[in-house]
């Protein structure tokens, strides 16, 4: 009998724990919600496209951005900054050209190194923050081996 008491404490110890852990979340959740309107889902993939060591042509960015209600679209220029972290030694940040819809909430982010600079040999990364009102969305980029 001792046992069985023991028993249902600790059950209604954790079912306790339980509720309290759920509570807890859902008021997280919801002060994430009444600042940023939201977190968007965003994944980006690099393109070197027509980066090549000492050029200046154009690298792409492929991102897609889906938010609870599902893509994101419309985006224009200025939904997007790209920052530039990691480049190769003696290279510069990169910079927006365009960007192109493709739809579903596919965007193809066009960049180049900064004015005055040219792309050098090695690997390029970053971090693209997606902005739509309220709400933010971040994603880490790479730009594989410029050759």
């Amino acid at each position: 009998m001792l046992e069985i008491r023991k028993l249902y404490k600790i059950s209604v110890v954790v079912l306790v724990a339980i509720l309290a852990l759920t509570f807890s979340s859902q008021v997280l959740l919801r002060s994430v919600e009444a600042e940023y309107g939201g977190l968007l889902m965003v994944t980006a993939v690099g393109n070197r496209a027509n980066a090549y060591d000492g050029g200046t042509g154009n690298a792409n960015l492929l991102v897609q951005v889906l938010s609870s209600n599902g893509p994101v679209t419309g985006l224009k220029k200025g939904n997007f900054i790209v920052l530039t972290m990691l480049v190769p030694p003696g290279g510069a940040r990169v910079e927006v050209v365009d960007v192109y819809e493709y739809g579903n909430g596919v965007y193809a982010i066009s960049v180049v190194p900064q004015k005055g600079s040219t792309w050098l040999s090695g690997d390029y990364n970053g971090q693209i923050i997606v902005k739509v009102g309220n709400q933010r969305g971040f994603a880490l980029w790479t730009i594989e081996r410029v050759p």
